[in-house]
């Protein structure tokens, strides 16, 4: 973090067969962060959790949000709480 802008060069997380990943930078006027997320498994993260995930969300600047996201998920589902399948676009 450096001022009002957050700067994140590459991270990437593996947890088994899931995967996310982050790079770009975020602030008040600027920015342009961009989010892969790819998770086959989500029980593997957390005992609760089920079903599948991947996605490609973006994020604009924190004023005036240029945010875009994409997601698909199959049998999501959380603590007893079940979701079929889903598309998120917009």
């Amino acid at each position: 973090m450096n001022g009002d802008q957050l700067t994140v060069d590459a991270l990437r997380v593996a947890s088994s067969a899931n995967k996310s990943a982050v790079d770009g930078l975020l602030g008040q006027s600027s920015g342009a962060l961009v989010i892969s997320i790819e998770m086959p498994t989500l029980s593997t993260l957390w005992p609760t959790l089920g079903g599948n995930l991947k996605g490609n969300p973006t994020t604009g600047w924190l004023e005036e949000s240029d945010s875009k996201i994409r997601s698909k998920g199959k049998g999501l589902q959380f603590a007893g709480h079940r979701s079929g399948n889903h598309w998120l676009c917009g």
